[in-house]
């Protein structure tokens, strides 16, 4: 699928993001589709006594449903900066100091970080790219799994929650135990890492 948005340099340190051209025999979606995510003027600053660094600076997109947006850019370069800021994740010394989100048409841009929080990991979500980093070394996977369902469906019987963790592990291969309880430790992020190289890698 093509990408409808492209990163490119401005000024020092500086990025936008710029429409790319449809790819020949290739048809551009519609102006007036619905937007399953719309960014504007969007802005991060990591602020550190005399030291300001500007990581997002007035990003602008579109994207609708189906469509991917790839955003490349060398390390440091502000992509996760980018992510962090579209789910209020940014921490301190960071900050986002403006730009307008909205998430399947509602402005999300000026939520509570409680309104936020029942917005994440349901309606929208980052997959961190180090499962050892991302995952609680004192919890099983299965658990972790579960916690997120159930903080999002509170009405939903543990059994049922389960059940459901069971069928997500498995959409993405990975083999959910029925002899043994889901009990391993720190091993489990390991374990869930090592997902790209094996299709048997169990949710401990």
């Amino acid at each position: 699928m093509r990408l409808p948005w492209s990163i490119s340099q401005h000024g020092a340190g500086a990025e936008a993001l710029e429409p790319q051209q449809p790819d020949n025999g290739s048809t551009a979606t519609a102006p007036d589709a619905e937007l399953a995510l719309s960014v504007r003027n969007l802005s991060t600053v990591y602020a550190d006594g005399d030291s300001t660094v500007q990581a997002v600076r007035d990003v602008s997109f579109d994207m609708h449903p189906t469509e991917r947006l790839g955003v490349v850019g060398e390390s440091g370069s502000g992509k996760s900066a980018l992510a962090l800021s579209i789910l209020g994740l940014i921490e301190p010394p960071g900050r986002v100091l403006g730009g307008e989100i909205s998430l399947g048409g509602r402005d999300i841009s000026k939520l509570s970080d409680r309104a936020l929080g029942a917005i994440r990991g349901k309606d929208i979500a980052l997959v961190l790219q180090d499962p050892m980093s991302a995952l609680d070394p004192v919890k099983t996977i299965g658990a972790q799994v579960v916690e997120a369902i159930t903080a999002h469906e509170p009405e939903l019987r543990r059994a049922a929650a389960r059940k459901r963790a069971a069928e997500l592990l498995k959409e993405v291969e990975i083999v959910v135990s029925t002899t043994t309880r889901t009990s391993t430790r720190a091993g489990c992020a390991s374990a869930w890492r090592s997902r790209s190289r094996s299709p048997t890698t169990r949710a401990c």
